[in-house]
């Protein structure tokens, strides 16, 4: 069982690599927003396996001797190791996953949520030293139609990995500094890296075991107002508030 929100990045890691690694399992949506209080209302069944009520939360088992995972990037290398993947690759996998999760996740809540134009310009360079860093790991490829292909993340292999998952929610989501701070890509990077994130993005967004995931636009705009504002009421908006990153709190909503 995965407990889930369809809205949420991190869940949306979790869902990605179980669709990617054939893994049988039931999404069970367990968030949803009241539209007085803005606060979550949680599903009963995700509170009681998981009082603290946080998504993803992953279920293997059945009770007494269940299983419950509740950290994204955890769930998504358990998945992998389980599926087969050499631990040493894994490894190294999972560094970079956790270096990514600083470099860009953190910094997109930082431009997103910041109501200082400082801070949130100060987020927003950090982002794009991040993506930058994370373009060096993509690297430009023959396509079989004459144009440049782009490869996954390490370039060693023909699938996504690990740290592909992980680092595409925030990246698909970059609509959404345009949309709410101006900002966009484009303007700020060179060409070939620009050129290299957006390829990538769309070589993810073309499979499968992405596409079951992904919200339509005009769906997640407005549930990104409260972070955009300043008052979205979960542990990563907590989190920003309090002048701290997104990725110093081990468990998210």
């Amino acid at each position: 069982l995965l407990y889930s929100a369809w809205f949420c990045p991190y869940a949306q890691r979790a869902w990605m690599a179980l669709n990617h690694l054939s893994i049988p399992h039931e999404l069970i949506e367990s968030l949803t927003v009241d539209p007085v209080t803005e606060a979550y209302v949680k599903n009963p069944d995700l509170l009681r396996v998981n009082p603290k009520g946080l998504v993803p939360t992953l279920v293997v088992g059945h009770s007494p001797s269940e299983i419950i995972k509740c950290e994204s990037i955890d769930i998504v290398r358990d998945l992998f190791e389980e599926s087969g993947t050499d631990k040493k690759k894994l490894e190294a996998w999972c560094d970079d996953s956790h270096l990514y999760n600083r470099l860009v996740s953190s910094p997109f809540y930082r431009v997103l949520m910041k109501q200082d134009k400082k801070e949130k310009e100060e987020g927003w360079a950090d982002l794009l030293a991040g993506l930058n860093s994370f373009s060096e790991k993509l690297e430009w490829r023959d396509g079989s139609d004459g144009d440049r292909a782009i490869s996954f993340y390490g370039s060693q292999h023909d699938s996504p990995c690990m740290v592909d998952f992980v680092v595409f929610p925030w990246v698909h989501r970059l609509y959404l500094l345009e949309h709410y701070c101006g900002y966009d890509l484009i303007n700020d990077v060179s060409n070939d890296v620009n050129d290299k994130i957006r390829k990538w993005q769309s070589k993810m967004e073309m499979l499968e075991c992405v596409k079951q995931t992904l919200a339509k636009k005009e769906d997640l705009i407005p549930v990104y107002r409260r972070y955009s504002d300043g008052t979205a009421k979960s542990q990563v908006g907590a989190a920003v508030r309090a002048g701290k990153d997104a990725h110093s709190i081990e468990k998210r909503d």
